[in-house]
């Protein structure tokens, strides 16, 4: 029986229970946010692509040693190495670029046997933010979509594989790293194989280090697999030219220069579907509210009046949705004819049927589901992931993006600045 890892949906991860709304439109989101930034998937700074890149390579290269290990065992387990290397460097500060502050901080067994386990790392590493990046990049190739299926090169020769977009990448990215006169691959290779003796070091926090701006050529790579697709391009020179006008609040009735017609139409879409959707979550999450702080049990669908605010914002946004005519997105324009409906009933009867997980109908009455487990409303912010594959939370740096717009669009302005050497500035 293969075990189970951590940290990715599917068969590749273990059952959850985790209190998360979709209402059915994971599809829609994942479309919209396509169609924003395609192929960007969660990523907003440039060492999550190397990292996992990184962990795909170390990966190959120890299989082909005999070693049966997985992709993303070996990913999280060079993603958690890296945190731990950065934390210790910087006394323990939060950085928007690190994860397991908490998990990480009392712990002394680096080696790989430790650090493997899912105890010793957070079940929701940055390398999740990655798996429509790297093939959407060039930098994997893979038949499916599992991390686990990527690989660099299709030959089994290493000579071969260095001629891959993936380990031009690396060599890149740890041009100047020699640790004890040898490479990091070959390092984190012996790493896994047992022998942890180097693993610590100045040269190894340098090459890994989420808080390490990349070399100039690693970066420049990175802005030429941007430049691969062609609405991701204009909209990477979008937000390059907004960095440079910070006093500038974009609206939605003005298409930017540089973006075509379709493209914003896309993107002015998404963002009022968007924010239709989080009007259903408010709702969803007072339902809850009243619940909890009244009988704990259920409360009729006709009595309207706790969500009556609520409900006014869910069909005034979902109105506007309809009002553009963007009709590209089936399933969006039926979400918002089900919440622009005229009956406060209806329109209740239908989001708690979205809901399902966390609020179920029974008859008349609204109860709290299975999952709810007292957490106070919008407490875990997976009802709010824009991506389902785990997206980074962004950083918070003020934009002049509308609220609502795809996170992808805000993702990559930290990219670009990144891709400039200027996010760390930037983030202090």
């Amino acid at each position: 029986m293969e075990t189970p890892s951590w940290g990715l949906l599917g068969p590749e991860e273990l059952a959850s229970h985790r209190r998360t709304r979709t209402l059915g439109l994971g599809a829609v989101v994942r479309s919209f946010n396509d169609r924003a930034v395609p192929g960007l998937g969660g990523v907003w700074f440039a060492r999550q692509l190397f990292l996992a890149t990184l962990g795909v390579a170390v990966a190959q290269k120890v299989q082909r040693q005999g070693k049966r290990v997985r992709n993303i065992q070996v990913a999280n387990a060079i993603e958690a190495l890296a945190c731990w290397l950065a934390y210790e460097e910087n006394n323990w500060e939060t950085d928007p670029r690190l994860r397991g502050r908490t998990k990480l901080r009392y712990k002394s067994d680096l080696s790989f046997a430790a650090v493997r386990r899912p105890s010793f790392y957070v079940t929701q590493p940055m390398r999740r933010a990655t798996v429509q990046a790297l093939p959407a990049f060039g930098l994997v190739e893979t038949d499916g979509p599992r991390f686990n299926s990527f690989r660099l090169g299709l030959a089994q020769e290493d000579t071969d594989e260095e001629r891959s977009s993936g380990m031009i990448f690396i060599n890149a990215v740890c041009a100047d790293c020699t640790p004890h006169k040898s490479t990091v691959l070959v390092v984190l290779a012996k790493w896994i194989l047992g022998d942890d003796k180097n693993i610590a070091t100045f040269e190894m926090r340098e090459a890994l280090s989420p808080l390490r701006i990349m070399s100039k050529s690693a970066r420049d790579l990175l802005v030429g697999r941007l430049a691969m697709d062609p609405r991701r391009d204009n909209a990477r020179h979008w937000v390059e030219r907004i960095r440079n006008q910070s006093d500038r609040q974009i609206n939605l009735d003005e298409k930017p220069a540089g973006l075509d017609e379709e493209h914003w139409s896309d993107l002015c879409a998404g963002t009022r579907f968007f924010a239709a959707r989080a009007a259903a979550f408010d709702v969803l999450n007072k339902i809850e509210e009243h619940i909890a702080s009244h009988s704990g049990k259920s409360m009729p669908v006709k009595q309207t009046k706790p969500v009556k605010e609520e409900l006014v914002a869910l069909r005034k946004h979902s109105s506007i949705f309809l009002a553009s005519g963007y009709t590209v997105e089936p399933e969006a324009t039926r979400f918002c004819e089900e919440c622009a409906d005229p009956s406060d009933g209806n329109v209740l009867r239908l989001a708690v049927a979205r809901d399902g997980r966390v609020l179920r109908l029974n008859g008349d009455e609204i109860e709290l589901a299975p999952s709810f487990r007292g957490q106070k409303p919008g407490e875990d912010n997976s009802q709010h992931n824009t991506e389902d594959q785990g997206t980074e939370e962004e950083a918070a740096l003020p934009l002049p993006f509308p609220e609502h717009m795809s996170p992808r669009v805000s993702n990559l302005y930290y990219l670009n600045l990144d891709l400039r050497g200027e996010l760390s500035k930037a983030l202090k």
